[in-house]
């Protein structure tokens, strides 16, 4: 992982269907998700959920300026509502 640099996850889970962008710049990093995706598919599955589709996409330099400003913002404790999966 400290080899990947800035990643940035987004993750939809809808009905227990899960849905994965890996957004980084890493070269290469396409062939790691396609090597560990049957194990996430696997690991996911055991636990009630399914695993629709993993995307690789690189940073714009939008995305990217607004994932660092994301980092240092931390939501106020009454706004925040919890997640439904433990990762």
């Amino acid at each position: 992982m400290q080899h990947l640099r800035q990643t940035m996850l987004d993750m939809v889970v809808q009905n227990k269907v899960v849905h994965i962008t890996v957004v980084n710049d890493t070269e290469g990093i396409e062939p790691i998700v396609t090597i560990w995706k049957p194990v996430l598919k696997e690991k996911l599955e055991g636990l009630g959920y399914q695993l629709s589709f993993i995307n690789v996409k690189p940073f714009f330099k939008e995305q990217m300026t607004e994932f660092q400003e994301r980092q240092s913002v931390s939501l106020p404790k009454e706004l925040y509502q919890g997640v439904d999966i433990k990762i």
